[in-house]
Parts: C-alpha cells; sequence; structure tokens
C-alpha cells in the first residue's frame, strides 16, 4: 500500500482547502468569462485584443468536460454512455453556440448566419464525439478499478 505523502495530514483541513481552491478557481473563471464578454460586447474590441484570455478559457472548459467524462462524473456506472446522451448535449451545445454567434454576427446576413452555424455544427460534433469517446475509456476505467477491488 502507498504511503499518503500529502502535505495535509487532517482530513477535515483537506476538504476545507479543497473547497476553498474550488471556490477560488470558480470564482477566477467566471471573472475571466465576465472580463471578455464586456470587452467583446460592450467595449467591441477587436478579438486580437483579448484572444489569448479566449483561448485559454476555451482550453480549460474543453479540458474540464473532458475530465468530468473520464473520471465518470458526467457518466456514472448506473447510467451507461449512450448514444441518445450524446446528441442531446450536441443540441445543447448548437444552441447555445446558435445563441451566441445571433448575438455576435446578428441574423441580418443570413449568408454570414449558415456559415457560422455550419462551422458551429462542425465543432460541436467534434466536441461531442471527442468527449463520447474520452467518457467511454473513463467508464472502462471505473469498471476495471472497481473490479480490481
Amino acid at each position: 500500500m502507498a504511503k499518503n505523502k500529502s502535505l495535509v495530514k487532517d482530513e477535515r483541513l483537506a476538504e476545507i482547502i479543497r473547497k476553498i481552491c474550488t471556490w477560488l478557481y470558480f470564482a477566477t473563471l467566471v471573472m475571466i468569462l465576465i472580463d471578455l464578454f464586456y470587452r467583446q460586447f460592450v467595449l467591441k474590441q477587436n478579438i486580437s485584443q483579448f484572444e489569448d484570455l479566449a483561448i485559454i478559457i476555451t482550453a480549460n472548459t474543453l479540458l474540464f468536460v473532458a475530465s468530468l467524462f473520464y473520471y465518470g462524473v458526467l457518466t456514472p456506472l448506473k447510467i451507461k454512455l449512450k448514444v441518445k446522451n450524446l446528441v442531446l448535449l450536441y443540441i445543447a451545445f448548437l444552441g447555445v453556440g446558435t445563441v451566441f454567434n445571433a448575438f455576435k454576427y446578428g441574423v441580418k446576413d443570413m449568408k454570414l448566419f449558415l456559415d457560422k452555424f455550419i462551422i458551429s455544427a462542425a465543432i460541436c460534433a467534434i466536441l461531442v464525439f471527442v468527449w463520447g469517446i474520452i467518457g467511454y475509456f473513463g467508464q472502462r476505467k471505473i469498471e476495471k478499478d472497481i473490479a480490481q477491488e
């Protein structure tokens, strides 16, 4: 059995530290998102002026959701990873992307709107597919870990 090499020996203290870190992490992400939306929609800044923050927040979100799938948070063993659930996730992401594009680009120029919709549909499909694969392998890992206990 491996020794616990954690600096925090008291379980209550470790839980408090975890809660503090979680809330601060969440607050930081929310503040960055608010800053991004403020720059984009209120100040009407060019994306090149805040593209680095947008890339960081996007990568963080994608990795966060992938981690939720992998560690079984979004695919608990009682609910098998189903195509139906992935399709619903796809529709939800596509809906959010469509609303975002409508606010950002407007709907007056229908060709531009449809072009953005097609791009969003492709990106959402790729994300949901990759997350589904990650969820599948994560679920296999959880089942394997349970079988070894």
